[in-house]
């Protein structure tokens, strides 16, 4: 690059020389002969010589310009060209994919509202066993919400405190909470207590004024339903989670 610039530098400043130069002398004998026999001072030529200097100057500039361009090619890059509209098409199409797919894995979640026990029973509920059917007869707000995969499930529910006898007669109360009921994902819903999610600490739970009751149900000869129960029969509030050891 410096010595392509240095180059066209002294062409610049030689440039009135080569074309302001010293008139050719005539070539003597005519054409490129008298060229020759011009003590080298003239390059051969049609019609005359041209002073050797001027050619030499005139040669040197086309190098300078030739670095110059080589140069600013590598210094600034042809821009790469934008992606075309098949390349844009294509990448759209693999982010619908790919957000379908995520839609797609919440459609194993199921949320429901069941205003009365009756009402929990003629949508299937109880048949489908989403819901006990030894909850009390009573029971109303009942909020239920399950995932299929992996077999997950809380519900929320009240109850009047005189019709508990159903309920209480197939739970069986706990101390100390076994592995698989110990830590209680969130279902990632406003009616369920802060207090039942993470590792629950039995001790708040009781101080919160709730009792704690587990519920064993075989469903195959390799699969058993764990209920956690957490009931406050004064007020008759209760929520249960469920899973599958």
């Amino acid at each position: 690059m410096a010595l392509a610039q240095i180059i066209t530098s002294i062409f610049s400043h030689t440039k009135g020389v080569r074309h302001a130069g010293p008139p050719a002398m005539p070539a003597v004998g005519g054409g490129n002969a008298g060229a020759k026999r011009g003590n080298g001072i003239y390059a051969s030529g049609r019609g005359g010589g041209v002073p050797r200097s001027g050619y030499r100057l005139h040669r040197a500039h086309e190098v300078a310009e030739r670095s110059l361009a080589t140069t600013d090619k590598v210094a600034n890059p042809v821009p790469t060209p934008a992606p075309s509209g098949f390349a844009s098409f294509g990448l759209t199409s693999v982010v619908l994919v790919l957000i379908c797919s995520l839609v797609a894995c919440r459609t194993d979640r199921r949320e429901s509202f069941y205003p009365t026990f009756a009402d929990a029973d003629k949508d299937g509920a109880i048949t489908h066993g989403w819901i006990p059917g030894y909850l009390p007869a009573s029971s109303q707000a009942i909020h239920e919400v399950h995932d299929i995969s992996p077999s997950t499930e809380w519900c929320a529910f009240e109850f009047l405190p005189s019709d508990s006898q159903s309920l209480q007669k197939n739970l069986k109360r706990v101390d100390v909470l076994a592995p698989w009921v110990r830590d209680v994902p969130s279902p990632r819903v406003p009616w369920w207590p802060g207090m039942l999610e993470g590792k629950l600490d039995t001790e708040k739970i009781h101080r919160a004024g709730f009792e704690l009751y587990v519920v064993e149900v075989p469903e195959t000869s390799v699969t058993t339903a764990i209920y956690l129960f957490v009931v406050d029969w004064p007020k008759g509030r209760a929520f249960f989670y469920s899973t599958r050891e």
